[in-house]
């Protein structure tokens, strides 16, 4: 009989401490939902997130073409970015190219910037352009402009040339293929050159 009314005393305390219980925890939670400042932004969205979501980019991407005269050309970017209004063309940022002429010639190639026009084949560099050549000639310029249809680089700002020889300054410069002969390179200065020779 003890047992028998330890057992009701059990559960008929049960039964008001837990809903006690039940509704002092549901009281906590309200509160502490309150404590959270209602409409609070998201703390960890940045413009560069931001800058994700409204548009497409490619990461180190890297376009390859071989010319209609032999040569081949490829170029790398840190980050390619579609152009919304025209098809087909992207911008580039701290990009790399090699044009390797069908004569032999190799060119390596770095600029801040760079646009590629798929549609029209050419591809432009601009803002501190480099080029060394395979013999460590160093052309520098503010824009430069290749073609992927076939070899060719011409600047589009003055340029200056620096070589163990000597250097060159001009207003234009073109490199092709000699239309002639395609395992010879031709190289063509325009406007005010300037050439200083040092043997």
């Amino acid at each position: 009989m003890a047992a028998g009314r330890r057992y009701t005393l059990a559960v008929t305390a049960a039964k008001f401490v837990l809903p006690v219980i039940a509704l002092a925890l549901l009281s906590l939670l309200v509160v502490l939902a309150r404590s959270q400042p209602e409409g609070e932004p998201l703390r960890f969205v940045d413009n560069t997130l931001a800058d994700l979501a409204e548009r497409q980019q490619l990461g180190q991407p890297r376009h390859a073409a071989v010319t209609e005269d032999g040569g081949e050309l490829s170029i790398t970017a840190r980050v390619f970015v579609p152009d919304p209004d025209r098809a087909r063309v992207t911008y580039g940022e701290d990009v790399s190219a090699t044009l390797a002429m069908p004569a032999g010639e190799v060119y390596d190639i770095t600029a801040d910037s760079g646009e590629l026009d798929e549609a029209a084949m050419l591809s432009t560099l601009r803002d501190n352009v480099i080029v060394i050549d395979s013999d460590g000639t160093v052309l520098r310029t503010d824009a430069l402009r290749m073609r992927t249809d076939r070899s060719y680089l011409e600047t589009l700002a003055p340029v200056r040339i620096d070589s163990r020889l000597g250097w060159i300054a001009a207003e234009r410069m073109e490199i092709m293929t000699d239309p002639g002969n395609d395992i010879q390179t031709q190289i063509v200065f325009t406007g005010s050159v300037h050439l200083i020779y040092t043997p």
